[in-house]
C-alpha cells in the first residue's frame, strides 16, 4: 500500500468522525429533551463505532507491514551460514550432530537450568521473532524493556533519595535517609508449540526459518500482552500484570455511575488529574474495545469538547485527554466495578528479556505431525506503582 491509499484511509476516518459526532450530539440533545435516544440513533452510533475500530484496526496492519523488515533479505544475509544449514537440517530431518558441534546441548536432567533442552534458533530468527514482538505488541513499544543474561533483574526503588543544593567545600545535608530498597524481577517460562506436517518440512521452496518464526512470534505476543496487562505474578510463573493490583498499591478512581460498567466524562477527567504531575508527560490510556466505544462518545461537561480524538496522521495514536490510546483484548471487560482503564506512564512497567530463544524437535508426541517445543524467558512487573492509576467502572445500586 503506497502513502496515497494510507492518506485516503485516515481521510475517511476523519470525514467518519466528524459525522459521528453530529450523530451523537443528536442524541445527547434528544437525552435531554426526552429522557432517552431514538433507537435508530443508537444503531447509527454502534454502526459508526465498528467502522472507527475497523479503520484503526486496518490502519495498525498496514503500519505493521511497513514497518517490517525485508525477512528474505535478511535470511539471504545471515552470517553464520553454517548454523544455519545445521539448524535446518534440524528442523526438517531430526539430524542434532551437526548443531551439538556448534553449540553445547542443555542438560536436560537440570530442574534448576530453566529449560527443556533444545537448542538455540539462529540469529536471523532470534531477530525476526524480536521485531514481529515490537510490531504486534504495543506493550513493547511503550514499556521499558532490558535484555538480560540472568535469572533476574534487580530494580532500585530510587523515589527514597531527593536532591540538595550545596558547594562543593560547604557541608552537605543529608537529603533523605531512607536506605535504597531492592526489587527484583525474575524472568519465567513462555512455551510455544507450532506443529508442522513434515510434508510442510521438506517443502524446499518453504523459508522454515521465517515461517516459525513469525508462528511463534504471534503467539508469544498475544501471550506476552496478556501476562503484562494481566498476569498473577511469581506464584503461577508469569510476569505480573499492571491490573493484578487493584488494592491500595495502585490508587483508584471509582466511578459515580449507577449503570454496571458504566463510564462517565467526570470520570476520565479525574483519572487524568488523578496521576502525579510528573508522569503525565509521556502517560498513556490502555483499555478493552468496549471502553473506547463507549468514551467516543463522552463529552467535557465545562467546555463541551469530546474527550477523545482519533490519530489523522499515520503512526500516531488515537488520543484521550489528549494522551495516546491502546486497546487491548486482555483488559477487564466492561462489568460492574471492574477495573476496566489505566491511565499511567508505562516506562515505569519493567519488561525482563532473556535473550537465548530455544527450540526442541518432537516427532513423537502429535503424530503425524511435528511439534516444535520452543521457549523463550521474559519477566515483568510495576516499578513505580504511583505511576499508574485504574479506573474502577460504574455499579448498580
Amino acid at each position: 500500500m503506497n502513502l496515497e491509499e494510507v492518506n485516503d484511509k485516515l481521510d475517511q476516518i476523519g470525514n467518519a468522525w466528524e459525522h459521528f459526532k453530529q450523530v451523537n450530539d443528536e442524541r445527547l440533545k434528544q437525552i435531554e429533551k426526552k429522557g432517552s435516544a431514538d433507537g435508530l440513533i443508537q444503531e447509527e452510533l454502534s454502526k459508526m463505532n465498528n467502522f472507527l475500530d475497523e479503520q484503526k484496526s486496518k490502519m495498525e496492519k498496514i503500519e505493521i507491514s511497513m514497518s517490517r523488515p525485508n525477512l528474505e533479505s535478511k535470511s539471504s544475509n545471515y552470517e553464520n551460514s553454517e548454523y544455519k544449514k545445521a539448524l535446518r537440517n534440524y528442523l526438517v530431518k531430526g539430524i542434532d550432530a551437526p548443531l551439538a558441534a556448534l553449540e553445547q546441548k542443555s542438560d536436560l536432567t537440570t530442574s534448576t537450568s530453566g529449560t527443556y533442552g533444545g537448542y538455540l534458533v539462529s540469529p536471523n530468527m532470534q531477530k525476526i521473532i524480536a521485531g514481529e514482538l515490537d510490531n504486534t505488541n504495543f506493550m513493547r513499544k511503550i514499556c521499558s524493556v532490558q535484555n538480560i543474561s540472568s535469572s533476574a533483574l534487580d530494580i532500585i526503588d530510587d523515589t527514597t533519595f531527593d536532591a540538595s543544593w550545596g558547594t562543593e567545600t560547604g557541608t552537605v545535608s543529608t537529603s533523605n535517609s531512607t536506605v535504597l530498597s531492592k526489587s527484583t524481577i525474575k524472568v519465567q517460562e513462555l512455551i510455544a508449540q507450532p506443529q508442522v506436517t513434515q510434508k510442510l518440512l521438506d517443502d524446499a521452496s518453504i523459508d522454515l526459518e521465517e515461517w516459525l518464526s513469525l508462528q511463534l512470534a504471534n503467539k508469544f505476543a498475544q501471550a506476552e500482552e496478556e501476562a503484562f496487562l494481566a498476569g498473577t505474578g511469581d506464584t503461577y510463573n508469569q510476569p505480573t500484570g499492571i491490573t493484578s493490583y487493584t488494592d491500595a498499591s495502585i490508587g483508584t478512581i471509582t466511578s459515580d455511575s449507577t449503570t454496571n460498567g458504566g463510564i462517565e466524562a467526570e470520570d476520565i477527567v479525574d483519572l487524568y488529574y488523578a496521576l502525579k504531575e510528573q508522569y503525565v508527560n509521556g502517560a498513556c490510556f490502555v483499555m478493552p474495545r468496549a471502553a473506547v466505544s463507549a468514551i467516543r462518545m463522552l463529552k467535557d461537561d465545562t467546555s463541551g469538547a469530546y474527550l477523545w480524538q482519533p490519530a489523522l496522521l499515520g503512526g500516531k495514536e488515537d488520543t484521550l485527554m489528549g494522551c495516546p490510546v491502546y486497546q487491548s483484548a486482555y483488559m477487564p471487560a466492561l462489568a460492574a466495578s471492574s477495573y476496566s482503564v489505566i491511565f499511567g506512564n508505562f516506562k515505569y512497567y519493567q519488561i525482563v528479556d532473556r535473550t537465548d530463544i530455544r527450540i526442541l524437535r518432537d516427532p513423537y508426541t502429535s503424530k503425524p505431525y511435528v511439534r516444535f517445543y520452543t521457549t523463550k524467558r521474559v519477566g515483568g512487573d510495576v516499578i513505580r506503582k504511583e505511576a499508574f492509576k485504574l479506573l474502577k467502572c460504574g455499579a448498580s445500586a
